[in-house]
């Protein structure tokens, strides 16, 4: 072989290997309204989690609210961690079932204006009337998702009319104590910012 063919072979580039880039998820190329639904998809969550969130930093020092027989409402907002004592009657609870979560919701006895949801597994024990202390997050009934359905089932099976004024204080639901709700808004919130940032770096470019 000449001396010019070796030259050739040496600075042809035609024989260059190229290793390509490990796949993976690039938002450069997506397109603005993929950007836009991502970004609005995790605000929204954010904005849905804000309660839980602010609930996961309250004061873990409930605000006592005394009796249940002389209990004239509150003003509190929700999400409150609360505590309250009275007197229930299983014979009125009304069971609620969840994917992982089960309980019992059940009127206090002597105003219409308190309901507490408790474990059933919880509850297993306990018959008859009986006097209780509970602990926990406070809502408002009439925001619940299922007030509706309460409302109905309460009135055809014990004629009771839920005040919409009414609260609802779930039993055992601390502050702090659904700490993956922390990590979750975080993430989401990196979401959100990484899609507004590529989003505004596209629009910026036309």
């Amino acid at each position: 072989m000449s001396e010019n063919e070796k030259n050739e072979i040496v600075d042809d580039d035609s024989g260059r290997i190229e290793v390509p880039g490990k796949p993976g998820i690039s938002f450069r190329n997506r397109s603005p309204l993929f950007l836009v639904f991502m970004a609005a998809a995790s605000i929204y969550l954010m904005y849905a989690q804000f309660d839980d969130l602010l609930y996961f930093f309250a004061s873990r020092q409930p605000v006592q609210l005394g009796e249940a027989e002389e209990f004239k409402g509150s003003d509190l907002p929700d999400g409150t961690y609360v505590s309250i004592g009275g007197l229930r009657n299983p014979v009125k609870g009304i069971a609620l079932s969840a994917s992982f979560y089960k309980s019992n919701l059940f009127p206090m006895m002597g105003t219409p204006l308190v309901y507490v949801q408790t474990v059933q597994e919880k509850d297993k024990e306990i018959k008859g009337v009986s006097y209780g202390t509970y602990t926990g997050r406070l809502y408002r009934m009439s925001r619940l998702p299922y007030y509706e359905t309460i409302r109905k089932f309460a009135f055809q099976s014990f004629g009771i009319e839920v005040n919409p004024d009414a609260v609802l204080i779930r039993d055992g639901e601390k502050p702090g104590d659904n700490w993956y709700y922390l990590p979750i808004y975080i993430l989401l919130l990196a979401v959100a910012a990484v899609n507004l940032t590529f989003l505004i770096k596209r629009l910026m470019r036309r």
